[in-house]
């Protein structure tokens, strides 16, 4: 493995030869925050990969508009040349992608900025071909679910240019609707390119029609990126995004802006605030990765939590680590808040991960947040063991929501969903191991995160599909609603959409009826949810022209579907204790689930329904003595030790729980 000394030593090597050439160098790393562990050694891998996003580093100037910047790569054996699409551009960074195509050498990029050459070299090692699967993107021609019940463009372009706002009104979206009607949403996105006009939206309508916020004190650049946003009960629109605070009324379309607090000196590298709010007590809380506090003259780069309880007007603010950062550094692996959200009796949740290493697949753990009641401490209780994980993956989530739902059974309920690769592999050129096939997985817990369910997987991909940005959300009756993104790869995206309901996962109807090219950003949030509607945004392309030639640019599109006429697969057959689904119970099934427990033989259950004998909703030891007590003493005079539905004979599951059956 490279080590930072001698990347270092590489890229001064670099650094001589484009000075003799009369070019200016620039550095290449990968995207990878300050508040990363180990960000050091992660932004710097030997090899890169085709389709990875990349930084230049380097002095540029003043960039009015991403036309002034182009990127080219050449292969030093191949001889191919490629173009690289440039998404982001500042005085101190150019962000690129990879193409996906290129074959493994040895590159030298050239990049332009306002007709400056800067050049630097980098390796890029193919990735493994995929084995072709089943599944995958569905034909632009196949037919959508009947759920959908109609689909709407924003038309977020900019008059000035006749161009979409920033090249992306897609990056890293928000979409949310008021709490009570769902005829109101308002939409947000992150302007790769200063924006001319503000880059949010409304509508009235139940997204049928969409206008722009107008905004007071809004200029050039006081809104970067990273939207989060809220619709109060009375009908205010609060958004968050690097670095102010914006409230207004939806009525009247328009937005006051305020800046909260720093949030760190690099800006380009503290990112993502997550918003939550409480309806009843109007109090509006943000958590932010990297934030600047002084103390005794020093200036501590930390996570921290900021609380409004006047719209905004004035914030308190909370360290959530304190003490943890130096001088502006972060103490690696303090808490990333990526997910926030307020339950019953007005109690702030939260969620991070917490992991450990880069040597190998990495081992992490989804934990929760449990703020008191006063928000002025917290403590960590763990969620999920994660069985693979890949460092700084922000697509991963995991979200938080929990059912406050005034007509829901589960009513206090905290649901939290991520994405998980089914495997870790691990390049010895590259200083991070990178995940394949990636789901999305939901758990739920009943007691404010002492006791968890099992993981329930939502999407159904395969070998050459990866399935990001887990959206979910809670409606009043208590149904959960799930949104996501799957990648196929060497296609594009998909837009997913997906329920749980009564123990059940639905089938996932995808939401465009065209394959998505567009880039999407880190995170999204993408689903609004009501019980007879729901709404899902997602990327799409609007014909237009410009001075007079045909164009497609992008745009974002808003589908409202209706989750009545989602259809669930019908729920599996199985004799519950027959474990090894060998049609009898007999001394193997409890064996099988001691050696499953225990001895990791079996590695896993086909039927897991089946395994929970005594139909408790987990799978245990005590499963094993319930079995075996019945197979010794099959007719107990207290009936204590029966074996619940389905049984004897084979049927569905009449209990509603977490875990489920493949057979």
């Amino acid at each position: 493995m490279a080590t930072v000394g001698g990347l270092q030593s590489l890229r001064q090597q670099v650094v001589r030869t484009a000075l003799n050439n009369g070019v200016n160098p620039i550095s290449i790393e990968l995207r990878v925050p300050d508040y990363v562990r180990d960000y050091q050694i992660l932004r710097h891998p030997a090899t890169f990969l085709p389709g990875q996003r990349i930084r230049a580093r380097g002095t540029f100037s003043v960039v009015e508009t991403l036309e002034t910047v182009t990127a080219k790569i050449k292969g030093a054996n191949t001889f191919l040349q490629k173009n690289l699409e440039v998404v982001q551009a500042s005085e101190e960074i150019v962000d690129m992608i990879i193409p996906h195509d290129l074959a493994t050498d040895n590159y030298t990029l050239d990049l332009t900025v306002n007709n400056i050459l800067f050049q630097s070299s980098l390796k890029i090692v193919e990735e493994e071909p995929l084995k072709i699967g089943g599944g995958g993107a569905l034909a632009e021609e196949d037919p959508l679910s009947a759920a959908i019940l109609y689909s709407n463009h924003l038309n977020c372009i900019d008059p000035n240019t006749n161009n979409s706002q920033g090249r992306h009104c897609n990056w890293e979206s928000v979409l949310t609707g008021h709490p009570l009607n769902p005829d109101i949403l308002t939409y947000g996105y992150s302007p790769l390119q200063g924006p001319r006009v503000p880059p949010f939206y409304y509508s009235t309508n139940g997204g049928k029609s969409w206008q722009p916020f107008k905004m007071e004190n809004f200029t050039l650049g006081r809104f970067c990126c990273d939207p989060k946003a809220k619709i109060t009960s009375e009908g205010n629109a609060l958004f968050v995004g690097l670095p102010g605070y914006h409230f207004g009324d939806i009525s009247s379309g328009s937005l006051k802006t305020s800046v909260i607090k720093s949030v760190g000196r690099e800006r380009q590298d503290y990112d993502r605030p997550v918003l939550a709010y409480d309806y009843e007590t109007k109090t509006t809380y943000i958590a932010a990765h990297g934030v600047d506090f002084s103390v005794d003259g020093e200036i501590y780069t930390e996570p921290g939590l900021f609380i409004s309880r006047d719209d905004g007007n004035t914030f308190s603010d909370l360290r959530l680590d304190p003490g943890g950062g130096s001088n502006g550094n972060l103490l690696k692996g303090v808490p990333e808040v990526t997910s926030l959200d307020v339950g019953q009796n007005h109690l702030l949740r939260g969620l991070t991960v917490e992991y450990y290493g880069i040597d190998k697949p990495i081992q992490a753990e989804i934990r929760m947040l449990k703020f008191n009641q006063m928000v002025d401490s917290y403590e960590l209780v763990p969620v999920v063991q994660l069985k693979h994980w890949i460092d700084w993956p922000p697509w991963s989530g995991p979200e938080i929501a929990i059912d406050n739902g005034i007509n829901s059974r589960h009513r206090g309920r905290i649901y939290v969903s991520w994405s998980e690769p089914d495997e870790t592999i691990k390049n010895p050129d590259q200083m991070f191991a990178r995940g394949k096939n990636f789901n999305i997985y939901m758990a739920y817990s009943d007691n404010d995160g002492q006791v968890w369910s099992q993981p329930i997987r939502v999407s159904k991909g395969n070998i050459n599909t990866d399935s990001k940005f887990p959206n979910i959300k809670i409606d009043s009756e208590g149904t959960v609603h799930l949104a996501y993104y799957m990648y196929i790869q060497g296609e594009g995206y998909d837009a997913y959409y997906a329920l749980y309901k009564n123990g059940f996962v639905s089938e996932s109807i995808r939401v465009n009826s065209k394959i998505i090219y567009s880039g999407i950003g880190d995170y999204i949030d993408m689903l609004v949810a009501y019980p007879d509607k729901a709404y899902v945004s997602y990327p799409c392309s609007v014909a237009s022209e410009y001075r007079g030639i045909p164009i497609s640019i992008n745009d974002e599109c808003v589908a409202a579907i209706d989750p009545n006429l989602v259809a669930f697969p019908p729920a599996p057959k199985f004799l519950r204790g027959d474990v090894n689904n060998d049609g009898t119970l007999n001394i193997t099934d409890p064996i099988n689930i001691l050696g499953f427990l225990f001895l990791g033989n079996p590695t896993d259950l086909q039927c897991e329904d089946a395994a929970d004998a005594n139909d408790s909703g987990n799978i245990n030891i005590t499963d094993s003595i319930h079995l075996l007590n019945y197979l010794f003493n099959p007719n107990p005079t207290d009936g204590t030790d029966k074996i619940p539905l389905p049984y004897p004979d084979k049927d569905s599951d009449p209990t509603a729980d977490s875990i489920g059956c493949d057979l």
